[in-house]
């Protein structure tokens, strides 16, 4: 299974240029305000291109990208920003933080228990007591509910498109969903690309999440959303933010 290769990760940006991140990154700056006045540094683990580890750094914190992806690394590093970038494989330069942030899905492509665990653990091996732990992923209740569909998307920026074609594959004994990324791109009248990828993402159920952050040393503190922190999910929210403090 392909999942964020070359050519997609080429794209990335522009394919998530409408994307919120500043809205987003202010309301997780005054989250982390809210429930840790005194954290000063962050850790954004599967900091992707580094978008969140560059605005939460302009908000003050002293931010540490980690990135499994060699070419979303590089994207990340070429960034105007004072965040720093670790290769996963060097996390463990991370000596300790106040922080630890999972953003965009990042814990929905852990897709098995001892994947999920690592993270949880080594993020409370970074924290102090009552130390923070923020992620989001899918909310179980709404993927049930909603189902995934048929999507696509289209961005133009200047004489550049791209068009992306989603067909989900839903596989509910799992609590997964596979997804098929057809991308193409082109310039004018020039093809510059079309090839296809799979993504594989998990969600997650209130009651497991409390059970495998109890297993990894933390409590539960909220479910919300990045739209509403501190709001409880619904059926209508695809995504939940979790809020989590170290045992």
């Amino acid at each position: 299974m392909t999942s964020f290769g070359p050519a997609y990760v080429a794209l990335y940006d522009m394919l998530y240029s409408d994307k919120p991140y500043e809205a987003e990154a202010a309301r997780l700056a005054d989250l982390i305000r809210a429930e840790s006045p005194d954290a000063r540094r962050v850790v954004d683990y599967g900091t992707g291109t580094g978008r969140y580890a560059q605005l939460l750094s302009a908000h003050g914190f002293e931010v540490v990208g980690v990135e499994p992806n060699p070419h979303m690394l590089a994207l990340a590093r070429a960034r105007d920003t004072t965040a720093q970038f670790l290769p996963l494989a060097e996390r463990d330069q991370v000596e300790g933080s106040d922080v630890v942030c999972a953003l965009f899905d990042v814990v929905s492509y852990m897709t098995d228990n001892s994947t999920l665990l690592d993270f949880l653990r080594w993020a409370h091996s970074r924290l102090p007591f009552h130390g923070l732990l923020i992620f989001d992923c899918w909310y179980g209740p709404a993927v049930q509910t909603q189902g995934p569909e048929r999507r696509w998307k289209e961005v133009t920026q200047k004489d550049r498109h791209l068009l992306r074609l989603t067909s989900p594959e839903h596989r509910r004994d799992d609590c997964t969903v596979l997804i098929r990324h057809r991308v193409l791109s082109w310039e004018r009248d020039r093809v510059l690309g079309d090839f296809t990828e799979e993504h594989l993402l998990r969600y997650f159920f209130a009651h497991e999440l409390r059970l495998l952050l109890e297993n990894a040393g933390f409590a539960l503190s909220t479910l919300g959303t990045l739209q509403a922190p501190t709001t409880p999910p619904t059926v209508g929210n695809w995504s939940t933010l979790v809020t989590a403090h170290r045992r």
